[in-house]
Formats: C-alpha cells, sequence, structure tokens
C-alpha cells in the first residue's frame, strides 16, 4: 500500500507540473483576472480607490503654488528639490516602518494641510500680507513633499500586495483608471469654485477616504511576497496561493 501512495502521490505531482504553465499564460493574459479572485478583488478595489483619490490630492497641493516667488525655472528647482527630500523620506519609513501606519499618518497630516488652507483663504482670500504668502508657501511645499511621500510608499505597498505575475497588470489598469479620472480635476476644481465651495473641502474628504481604504488593505512589511509563477511551476497552486 505503501509503494502504491508514493507512485500515486509522484504521478499527481507529475499532472499539477503540466497543467500548471497553462494556468500561468492564462492568468497574466487578461487584467479582468484582477477581479476574478475574492482576495485580489477586495484589494484591486481599494488600490484603485486610493490611487485615483492620490492623484486627486497631489493636483490640490499644486493649487497653492502660485505663490512661490521666484520665475518659472527657480520654482522647478524648487519643488524638484522638495520631491527628491520627499522620496528620501518615504525611503526611510519604507525601510522602518509598516506600510499602513506611515501611509495613515502621512494622509493625516495632508488632511492637515488642506485644514491650514481652507483656514488661510477662508480668512485671507484677496489681499494677502507677505506673512501669509511666506506661511501659504511653505504649506503649500509640504503638501507636496507629504504627497510624493505617500506615493513612494503607497506603489511599494501595492507591489507587495501582489503576486509577481499581477504586479505589471495592477500598475497598468491603475495607471489607465487614474488618468481617466485625473483629466477631469481642473474641471471640477473651478465647479467648486463657482458653486462657492473651497476646493480644499473635498481634498480634505479625500485624505480620510484614503486613510480608511489603507486600513483595510493587508499588511506587507516584513510578510514574503508571493511569487506565483514560480510556486505554480512547481507545485501547481495557483488557486490556493491567490485565496490564501
Amino acid at each position: 500500500l505503501e509503494d502504491q501512495y508514493q507512485d500515486f502521490k509522484k504521478q499527481e505531482q507529475s499532472d499539477l507540473k503540466e497543467d500548471s504553465p497553462k494556468k500561468v499564460a492564462k492568468v497574466r493574459g487578461y487584467v479582468w483576472n484582477l477581479f476574478g479572485y475574492r482576495s485580489l478583488r477586495k484589494i484591486t478595489v481599494l488600490v484603485l480607490i486610493i490611487n485615483v483619490m492620490l492623484g486627486v490630492a497631489y493636483f490640490g497641493a499644486h493649487i497653492a503654488m502660485d505663490s512661490l516667488i521666484g520665475d518659472i525655472y527657480v520654482n522647478m528647482v524648487i519643488l524638484a528639490m522638495v520631491e527628491i527630500f520627499a522620496n528620501l523620506i518615504a525611503t526611510y519609513f519604507i525601510e522602518n516602518y509598516d506600510r499602513k501606519p506611515a501611509q495613515v499618518v502621512g494622509f493625516l497630516l495632508n488632511f492637515g494641510v488642506y485644514i491650514a488652507f481652507l483656514f488661510i483663504y477662508s480668512e485671507h482670500p484677496y489681499d494677502e500680507p507677505m506673512s501669509i504668502v511666506i506661511l501659504n508657501t511653505l504649506f503649500a511645499l509640504l503638501g507636496k513633499a507629504l504627497n510624493m511621500s505617500m506615493y513612494s510608499i503607497f506603489h511599494t505597498h501595492m507591489a507587495e500586495m501582489y503576486p509577481e505575475n499581477y504586479r505589471a497588470l495592477i500598475y497598468g489598469l491603475s495607471g489607465v483608471v487614474g488618468a481617466a479620472f485625473w483629466t477631469f480635476i481642473p474641471q471640477f476644481v473651478t465647479m467648486m469654485k463657482l458653486v462657492g465651495i473651497s476646493p480644499y473641502v473635498p481634498f480634505s474628504v479625500i485624505c480620510l477616504i484614503c486613510m480608511v481604504a489603507v486600513y483595510f488593505c493587508p499588511e506587507t512589511k516584513g510578510e514574503p511576497t508571493v511569487e506565483a509563477v514560480e510556486e505554480e511551476k512547481e507545485q501547481g497552486l495557483e488557486l490556493q496561493i491567490l485565496e490564501h
């Protein structure tokens, strides 16, 4: 009986190895497979929401950039330096802190920046003294730095949440969906101004939405990423890996 059982296991493993390449080829060919499994479907919806909202919040940080006192060349250098600093900070947080707390704190700080903008523009909508201009500039640079940091941390988190053969698909899908929404952000801001609502109100709410969405994402810091392609070829466990 023991010999028969071992023969059966060998035959079963051989069959799985023969079937697994076909599964890999099929899975890697279609974007809608991101919604085909319960575990991936939940993550994909959350990722798309965060990506779209993060892009909108990033645009919001640029509204106040008109207060920068340099010409277009000096301002571009200032913004580039801010992005370099932001990515260095993001690298530190990626290396030393969990993904979810780092993003929640970042979005909370970004929320505070937009509330500060809301207060500044409500108190000084027209003639702004120089002290307000400087304060507005500092908050604008802080908001841009926070948004850039969130981008770096979020995209690292997004890559770690997906098996290797799904990462390119989710990056492509999130880019297309995000671009479709971001096209209408200027019109949205103009509409808010026409109806008498500060654009910083929806931008503040967006930061809170991102905080909630990140909370429901899985934590990936220190967890092994699922390299589904390799494991499928060896074990044929694609469905079980994805559901896990």
